[in-house]
């Protein structure tokens, strides 16, 4: 009996799939190089950014953060009649919210977020539910314990300097608030789980800083989907 090559049976036996395999694989990589180049583009931008704001490229004391806080509130904006247009899936960049100056306060917190862990200070998301409406804050490590930021420039809950640093994250009713018939109700961290309510049990739950870096990062997690096609193309040429 002819004994069939091992080496030769890896590889697929229609051109047509081969083609499609390469194809793929060629794409997800050129992507993910893309992406890669926008995310080292994006992070230079912002380390200059960083040093001009922080005397140094470091939050060490309140002033450095009372100084990002009016840095943020007055370089985006926002406009309440565009509160529905559309926004990419993964939102825009950190690097395109200062270069446009528009955003809400999720955008804002996008921003703090990835400065305040350029400049050594752990930080993420903190959601606020209120009866009408939410809204996205930051929650930081200051000084042993977490604590409230929040630049967006909405007068009515924009955060004094004062309070900067000050407020810790689980007191929300310190949170600044004049909406009426808005108060805070409840804060959660991951909204994912917080939708789903079989998984509302962890929407408590800190993530390690390195994710909550990738997850305000969209050029690094299209990079992931980039590098997860060229992976399927692979496989496609060897087991096709």
């Amino acid at each position: 009996m002819r004994r069939q090559n091992p080496i030769k049976n890896r590889y697929p036996s229609e051109p047509v799939i081969a083609w499609f395999g390469l194809a793929i694989t060629v794409l997800g990589v050129l992507y993910g190089l893309a992406q890669v180049r926008a995310y080292l583009t994006e992070r230079h931008f912002l380390r200059i950014t960083l040093v001009r704001l922080s005397n140094g490229g470091g939050f060490r004391k309140v002033e450095d953060l009372i100084r990002l806080k009016h840095y943020l509130s007055t370089h985006i904006r926002y406009d309440a009649k565009r509160v529905n247009e559309a926004r990419p899936l993964l939102r825009h960049s950190a690097e395109h919210i200062l270069k446009t100056g528009f955003g809400f306060c999720g955008e804002n917190a996008r921003v703090a977020i990835r400065l305040l862990a350029m400049g050594g200070v752990r930080a993420h998301r903190l959601y606020l539910e209120g009866p009408l409406w939410q809204h996205n804050v930051v929650e930081h490590e200051w000084e042993g314990s977490w604590k409230l930021f929040d630049a967006h420039s909405d007068p009515a809950s924009l955060l004094p300097d004062e309070d900067v640093g000050a407020i810790e994250s689980s007191d929300i009713a310190r949170f600044p608030n004049h909406h009426e018939g808005q108060p805070w109700l409840r804060s959660y961290r991951i909204k994912p789980f917080h939708r789903v309510p079989a998984l509302r049990r962890f929407e408590q739950t800190r993530v390690p800083g390195w994710v909550a870096q990738i997850a305000e990062t969209p050029s690094l997690i299209k990079a992931g989907l980039g590098l997860l096609g060229a992976s399927c193309g692979v496989s496609i040429l060897w087991f096709g």
